[in-house]
């Protein structure tokens, strides 16, 4: 059996309320979603542990539901923490890449990106048809991490490999 500490793959089971993973990417390519505007349509890379959508100069990876026994993603709660890890440990060598952490909210038929803290505190301050459009965005569904886009051949590996072919 799968569990913890298994080495075998297990999923995990989806966010109460959530559409599923899959189906929040599809959603999540709809430009309406994001808080900022898209110059072409969103692009999908799919990794073995992670879906990254990039859009606008900006890209975000959301983790997937995944436990591998060596890296659990199996709830919400470790996605999130993930994530603030990741933008805590890669923004020491990356600022001008790893921006944040956002909540992807689920209203029942969209999503919307909403930087974390900002519903929270939209919601206080807001009254009467404000604070209906900001509910509106649904529940926290799944969590992302918020970084400014850069090109393929700026990956690591790509660099290396550039430099070993060139000292040939």
């Amino acid at each position: 059996m799968a569990g913890p500490g298994s080495g075998e793959v297990r999923a995990a089971s989806g966010t109460p309320g959530s559409p599923g993973l899959d189906a929040l990417v599809r959603a999540l390519c709809d430009p309406a979603c994001f808080p900022h505007p898209l110059d072409a349509p969103v692009r999908v890379i799919e990794t073995h542990i992670s879906q990254v959508l990039v859009g606008g100069g900006h890209a975000y990876k959301l983790k997937k539901p995944l436990d591998l026994g060596f890296l659990d993603f199996g709830t919400l709660e470790r996605r999130r923490e993930c994530c603030e890890l990741e933008v805590r440990l890669n923004r020491r060598l990356a600022p001008a890449i790893y921006l944040e952490v956002v909540a992807v909210c689920w209203d029942g038929s969209r999503a919307t990106l909403v930087p974390q803290g900002a519903g929270a505190q939209e919601t206080a301050e807001a009254t009467g048809e404000e604070a209906t459009a900001v509910a509106a965005r649904g529940p926290v569904v799944e969590f992302a991490v918020h970084m400014r886009a850069f090109e393929p051949d700026d990956l690591l590996d790509r660099r290396l490999a550039e430099a070993g072919s060139s000292r040939r």
